[in-house]
Order: C-alpha cells, then structure tokens, then sequence
C-alpha cells in the first residue's frame, strides 16, 4: 500500500523544474527518481510532494518528510519557499505539478484505457476485468478505489510505457466531477455498473445521477466504446 502514494519518474532535476514550471532555490545535478505524497513513506533520494488536502495540508508534513530521507519537496507555499530552509520546487498548485508529472510519464503509452463508473460495484468490476485482462496482457488498475482527481492521478502513474490495458475507477461527490477525470484518462472504453441514489443529496434525483455518469464519455473520441447497464 506504501507504494500507492509513490510515482516512479527517473527524471534530472533540471527536467523536472521543466515538466512542472517550478522555480527552485538550489542547483542538484542529480535525478528525481521517486515522487512520494506521504512524508510516513518517504525513502531516502525520493521528493516529497506537499498535498493541500481536505484535512490537512502536506506542507506540514516536510520537516517530517526531509528528516526520513527526501532530497527536495514540491511546494505551492512561497513563504516557506523563501525561508529557503531546504531544497524546494515551487509551484502553483501541488496537483496540477502532479498532474504535468502524470501527463509527461504516460504521453508514448498505447494502453486501452477502461474507465468504470456507477452508484456501486466500480471496484469489484474493476477486479474482474484486471483477473481476465492480465491473461492476455501486461494489466495496471488503480490502486484500492483511488477514483477521484488524486487518484486518478496517481493510477495514470503507474501506467508504463509497455502496459497493455489500464483500468481506471471513476467516482463522483459532485456535479461535472466525473467530466474532469474522464479528460484525464480519455477512455476507449467505459463502463457504467449502474445508476442508485449514492449523493443524490448534491445532484437532486436519480436523473441527474445517470446524466453525471454519462459525463464518463465526455473524455473519449467517435471511436470509443460504452457499455451501460440495461436493467437501469
């Protein structure tokens, strides 16, 4: 589970400052071969990567981080960046830096991409299809039910250059949630399981539920695939 919060890069640090327009306070000739989320997992050589999270904020977390090993945090917080206490990239916003990271690791990669959606069943689904899929082929899927923008994320991450199918989750708390994630995985196939009454309190109906699942498509071309359910 420790490796889930972590994204193999073996990239210079030059590259990296390119990949995510940081501005740094040192000069490392050296590579950033791993990105780490959780300061409780960071190895010595990997970049921690300060999180403003729902219940906390990651650059809490790099004095802890620097003390088990990192050699540079990726931060959005530029009065700590100032103090220039330790090896920092500065940037924007600590997600979409996560995101150029994602999108600059899986730009060659030809894998079919399935992205799951419904009220239930996502995660068995997505079990299913990875158990058969492997057979036939070298098969990533996200990693426990990491379906939303973070875990979408971190799941494109681990999609490699030689991955023959990704599987991706897809949830939703909110309206044109799953609009977004489908733009990140751009799937060639998408599945809804099926169409219940989880967070109807944001969406007002079991209507507009089905018609925010159907927002899985808004990321595929002419050419995609969409298997929906017909009991519902």
């Amino acid at each position: 589970m420790s490796q889930d919060y972590k994204i193999n890069t073996n990239v210079s640090f030059s590259r990296l400052a390119k990949i995510i327009n940081a501005e740094t306070n040192f000069n490392h000739n050296g590579f950033a071969s791993t990105i780490c989320l959780d300061s409780r997992n960071i190895e010595v050589g990997d970049v921690f990567v300060a999180i403003l999270g729902e219940e906390s904020d990651g650059h809490q977390f790099v004095d802890h981080a620097i003390k088990n090993g990192a050699i540079a945090c990726i931060i959005s917080d530029k009065k700590k960046f100032n103090e220039n206490k330790y090896p920092f990239l500065l940037v924007e916003d600590t997600y979409e830096a996560l995101r150029d990271i994602s999108d600059h690791l899986t730009k060659k990669n030809n894998a079919l991409r399935i992205a799951i959606t419904g009220s239930v069943g996502k995660t068995t689904t997505k079990n299913y299809l990875h158990s058969i899929l492997k057979r036939y082929g070298k098969t990533v899927s996200s990693p426990q039910s990491f379906n939303n923008y973070l875990g979408v994320i971190l799941s494109r991450s681990k999609v490699e250059k030689d991955t023959d199918y990704a599987i991706f989750e897809v949830g939703m708390n909110r309206k044109n949630e799953i609009s977004k994630l489908s733009h990140l995985i751009n799937p060639n196939i998408a599945i809804i399981t099926n169409i219940g009454e989880a967070h109807i309190g944001n969406l007002g109906s079991k209507e507009n539920i089905a018609i925010e699942k159907t927002k899985i498509m808004d990321g595929m071309d002419k050419e995609g695939l969409v298997i929906i359910p017909h009991d519902s």
